[in-house]
């Protein structure tokens, strides 16, 4: 009895009552519907909660550190100092800041899923070369994993497999639909512009007779164009069909703001191509030589982009022998690269059967 009438002078109901009917109920009730979303909150509710400034600063500061993981970062802190209509006592916002050591379940779900996401991405990469590489091409399949997977880089493979098959409208959609789908800005949005460029090209071969090794001198300068000023995809796409189909491989365009550090630069000694293919035309065995003196890899693709056979090309100069007999007649191409991704060299393989 001595002890309860110590504390608060026996008036602690009293005195709770006058604290809450201090505190209006609005923000009491803002407190609990906050509480009860704990510690899930997202930082955009709570930074427009104690912007509000209907919550006084105990009530705000129990808030922050039961969902401790929408706080961190300067900007949240600095609001709390400066912006909130009644700013928060230093003492106070340096309580949430040392909160910050332990990673809250917000934070430990984001890692978690950050794991799985990687995780999926390699999966599906794997899944990728297993089916381009194939034998057999199973465009539909790889057309629904990339739907799956849904990134930016996927919206542009589809878009332009769509504009392939003549299916103008489902092309311009998908094209459409990344800038509601993706934050783009920067260069991100001038890929996005310059890949417009590509697809209303790409589509007019398809609504036209045009064949892709047969264009006209002015689709070429079309071509050379976007290859030259156009960035992303649509630069590389356009400088594929020069470089494979006319003989004419622009250079790749230099990084705006950074410098190439001289490991990526392509050594003098590699400018003058020492790698071929022969007999060319083929029609059961063709020799490949190999001579520029570094590491690289050799692949071999169909024109459908399905990667048909790949080499480890070591530094010394040898000749390979590539059996062509299990290829149906046509056109393919190969290409070397160095372990940057430099390009070393790249070319045609006619495959003729007698």
């Amino acid at each position: 009895y001595t002890y309860k009438q110590t504390l608060d002078q026996g008036f602690t109901s009293h005195l709770i009552q006058q604290v809450q009917g201090a505190w209006s109920q609005d923000a009491w009730e803002m407190r609990d519907s906050l509480m009860d979303m704990a510690p899930y909150l997202s930082q955009t509710v709570l930074s427009e909660a104690a912007l509000t400034g209907v919550m006084p600063h105990a009530m705000l500061l129990e808030v922050c550190l039961a969902n401790v993981d929408a706080t961190m970062g300067a900007s949240f802190l600095n609001m709390l100092r400066y912006d909130i209509p009644s700013p928060m006592p230093e003492y106070m916002v340096l309580i949430i800041e040392a909160a910050w050591g332990t990673a809250g379940p917000l934070t430990q779900m984001k890692s978690s899923l950050a794991e799985l996401a990687l995780e999926r991405d390699q999966t599906l990469a794997l899944i990728f070369q297993a089916m381009q590489s194939d034998s057999l091409y199973y465009a539909d399949s790889l057309l629904n994993w990339r739907m799956q997977r849904g990134e930016v880089s996927d919206y542009y493979a589809q878009a332009n497999y769509f504009a392939d098959m003549g299916e103008r409208d489902t092309a311009e959609a998908t094209y459409q639909a990344m800038e509601d789908l993706f934050s783009l800005e920067g260069t991100s949005l001038e890929e996005w512009e310059d890949f417009g460029h590509w697809l209303r090209f790409k589509l007019m071969m398809s609504d036209s007779t045009w064949q892709i090794d047969r264009l006209s001198e002015a689709n070429q300068d079309s071509l050379l164009w976007m290859a030259e000023n156009l960035s992303g995809s649509a630069s590389g796409f356009a400088r594929n069909i020069l470089c494979f189909f006319y003989d004419t491989c622009p250079p790749m365009p230099e990084p705006p703001t950074s410098k190439p550090s001289e490991e990526n630069l392509i050594p003098r000694s590699l400018a003058v191509p020492d790698c071929g293919l022969f007999p060319n035309p083929a029609s059961a065995k063709v020799m490949f030589h190999y001579g520029h003196g570094v590491a690289g890899r050799f692949a071999l693709f169909s024109l459908e982009g399905r990667r048909l056979l790949d080499l480890d090309l070591e530094e010394k100069p040898f000749s390979y022998t590539i059996s062509v007999e299990s290829y149906p007649p046509g056109l393919y191409l190969y290409q070397i690269k160095n372990s940057q991704g430099i390009v070393l060299c790249q070319g045609k393989l006619i495959v003729q059967k007698q």
